[in-house]
């Protein structure tokens, strides 16, 4: 399984949004945004988590695979295998994909992105992710 690249663990499309840890010399990498480290990747993918739920994508159906007004966060144009990106969030969250989520849920958010980060990059980056969510939970 690949690494995390840019410190971006959401793979954020760079747009006009000043995200907080933004590189401050090179924002952007390619398409992607490119934060100065993990702890500002992770912070932006949470909120961008929330802010697609905000919007109505409030299960992890909508979320991952989309909806007729919103391409999902792992949508098949992108070549991802959207029925294992969506058994991979029920495995890791425990979650069912048409469960409703509460963005309010800090610990249900976190659980949404180590599943994503989980199908993207494997165990092993999931795992080191977690670590950081925890440490920075606890403060």
């Amino acid at each position: 399984m690949p690494q995390i690249k840019n410190n971006n663990p959401g793979n954020i499309i760079a747009t006009d949004i000043k995200w907080r840890g933004l590189h401050p010399s090179q924002p952007a990498i390619g398409r992607f945004c490119n934060f100065v480290s993990l702890e500002y990747g992770l912070r932006a993918m949470m909120k961008n988590i929330i802010s697609h739920q905000k919007q109505g994508n409030n299960t992890i159906q909508k979320l991952i695979g989309g909806t007729s007004t919103h391409a999902g966060w792992a949508p098949a144009s992108d070549n991802n295998d959207v029925p294992t990106y969506l058994r991979t969030m029920e495995k890791t969250t425990g979650i069912d994909r048409n469960t409703k989520l509460d963005y309010n849920n800090l610990a249900q958010v976190a659980l949404l992105a180590i599943g994503i980060i989980t199908q993207e990059y494997g165990q092993g980056e999931a795992d080191r992710c977690q670590l950081i969510l925890i440490k920075y939970g606890k403060e």
